[in-house]
């Protein structure tokens, strides 16, 4: 009898751990799109309005109006500098509209900004085309609820 129960309980855990550790149940990963795809590689620099990088911004891009998903996030470096390699279906790129968006706590995010130019640089061995593109945007400070509470405390400190 105890023999049994010991069986079906690990015969359950079995059956229950297995769609943990299976294939992923036949779905597409949606960061990279199907088929053959072309490269786009852009990279520019995030600065303020004086002229200073600012780290660790968050970029999000945009193919036609539509997000692109990526596989990892885009985040300036301390240089303000960023650098992304985006993956498209193959074709679309040279009369897409692709833009640009960043994003960062106590700055004002970008509005959507449209990539100038998007250049052809090479065909790589399979037949899959690179292009190149450069932005650089300017970020402006904002004023927070956060921004307030330290001038206020600052003032109750120097006031007492």
């Amino acid at each position: 009898m105890k023999n049994r129960l010991v069986f079906l309980t690990l015969l359950v855990c079995l059956l229950w751990t297995l769609p943990v550790f299976g294939s992923g149940g036949g779905k597409a990963d949606p960061a990279r799109p199907a088929g053959p795809t072309d490269l786009l590689i852009v990279s520019g620099t995030i600065t303020n309005l004086q002229g200073k990088p600012v780290k660790e911004v968050g970029l999000h891009f945009y193919l036609n109006g539509q997000k692109l998903e990526l596989e990892e996030e885009i985040v300036t470096s301390k240089a303000g500098g960023y650098e992304a390699e985006l993956k498209v279906p193959k074709g679309l790129l040279p009369a897409s509209k692709v833009e640009l968006e960043a994003a960062k706590p106590s700055y004002q995010s970008s509005a959507r900004t449209a990539l100038d130019k998007v250049l052809p640089e090479r065909v790589d061995e399979r037949g899959n085309a690179v292009f190149l593109a450069h932005q650089s945007l300017k970020m402006k400070r904002a004023i927070s609820p956060a921004f307030w509470i330290a001038t206020l405390v600052l003032l109750l400190v120097y006031v007492l």
